[in-house]
């Protein structure tokens, strides 16, 4: 009954319910846009998580694919480390192998020499044993030969 004109008491009443009408209304729209706006900010806060999430577990598969090939490249130096070791202990191996092969050329080396110097000792020692010998003789022989020489001969004859 909003259109038609009243008086008193009841236009008084119909106008206050067209107010609260009104004020219920837009209240109702207030409530509507601030119930929309909550539900907007909702929305857009549980999109901005939901990107946080997709990048926090980027990163986590990130970290843990950075984490696994750490681990392979830890396994892999690991392994490197075993074959050093092993190729190190193989050639210390070696290197006594040939300081004894060393030691053992130095001594035959050594025996040869000393087998030379022996067979040389022996040598001088034979030669000298042969002049000594023909000094014997010499000495023999010309002791014989001066008594021959001086056979005869007295320390008056000599000095005449």
């Amino acid at each position: 009954v909003v259109g038609k004109p009243t008086s008193g008491r009841a236009s008084f009443v119909e106008h206050f319910v067209v107010l609260l009408d009104r004020l219920a209304a837009g209240c109702f729209d207030d409530y509507h846009v601030a119930v929309s706006k909550v539900t907007l900010d909702q929305k857009k806060h549980q999109a901005v998580m939901d990107q946080m999430k997709a990048h926090s577990d980027q990163e986590k598969q990130r970290t843990e694919d950075f984490h696994r090939t750490l681990q392979e490249q830890a396994r892999g130096y690991e392994m490197q480390m075993s074959m050093l070791h092993a190729e190190n202990e193989e050639l210390k191996a070696q290197l006594d192998k040939s300081k004894d092969q060393k030691k053992l050329q130095e001594a035959a080396q050594v025996a040869a020499q000393l087998k030379e110097l022996t067979e040389q000792h022996r040598k001088i020692v034979e030669e000298y044993e042969r002049l000594h010998g023909l000094v014997e003789v010499f000495n023999k022989t010309s002791e014989h030969g001066i008594k021959v020489a001086f056979q005869g001969i007295t320390p008056g004859k000599f000095l005449a």
